[in-house]
């Protein structure tokens, strides 16, 4: 089908050089509208090459007209997947690479006999306090393949804090939890990361975390 039951996050990056698309789930009607950026189709077979790009421009026109980038995504039933991008819609069509997010089989591929992240899959870590030094502790666990977290900190990223931290101007203002998740995340989409935005010196809280 289309695009109808899903619902899509678009992010541009590089002035148009390079969109992030990602599928959110299922949409609810009731609580959204009718998908504007995003058209998308599934095939049995993906169409001839000769072919994409006509229907990705069929696809695009039954979406609302946007001069914000709208893109046609066609997947086929064995996993391949072709698109076509328009930045604006005084812009023509064309077909765009497409870098897909690897399979948690592939992630760590390159580490294999180096590290073997098979084995801190189920490993769980807490890291309490995500500053300078806990920051850059949690970006090597996660690249190491460590699947589970625990992040506790109450403090929120402030502008002394952007020398010496992971994080950058981007990110000013925002819980450190929130901030580290993320990139834990960036790193590895199938972590399971808890955050806890509390003071660790507060006795019940700390039980209440590592019981």
């Amino acid at each position: 089908g289309k695009a109808g039951g899903k619902q899509f996050t678009v992010t541009v990056f590089d002035d148009f050089d390079t969109i992030h698309v990602r599928v959110l789930g299922d949409r609810k009607s009731s609580q959204t509208g009718p998908e504007k950026r995003v058209a998308f189709k599934v095939f049995k077979e993906l169409p001839p090459s000769s072919e994409i790009l006509d229907i990705c421009t069929n696809l695009i026109s039954n979406l609302p007209t946007l001069d914000e980038p709208q893109v046609a995504i066609l997947v086929s039933e064995d996993d391949h997947v072709r698109a076509c991008v328009r930045p604006k819609s005084s812009e023509s069509l064309e077909q765009a690479a497409v870098l897909r997010q690897p399979r948690k089989a592939q992630l760590y591929s390159r580490s294999h006999g180096i590290l073997e992240s098979s084995l801190l899959e189920n490993r769980k870590v807490a890291v309490v306090g995500l500053g300078s030094g806990g920051s850059p502790v949690i970006i090597e666990l996660a690249k190491a393949g460590v699947g589970k977290f625990v992040l506790v900190d109450f403090d929120r990223f402030e502008l002394h804090n952007i020398v010496r931290h992971v994080c950058g101007l981007s990110d000013l203002g925002r819980l450190k939890t929130n901030v580290m998740r993320d990139r834990v995340l960036d790193k590895n989409p199938f972590a399971e990361v808890e955050i806890f935005n509390t003071n660790i010196n507060n006795a019940e809280d700390a039980r209440k975390i590592f019981q």
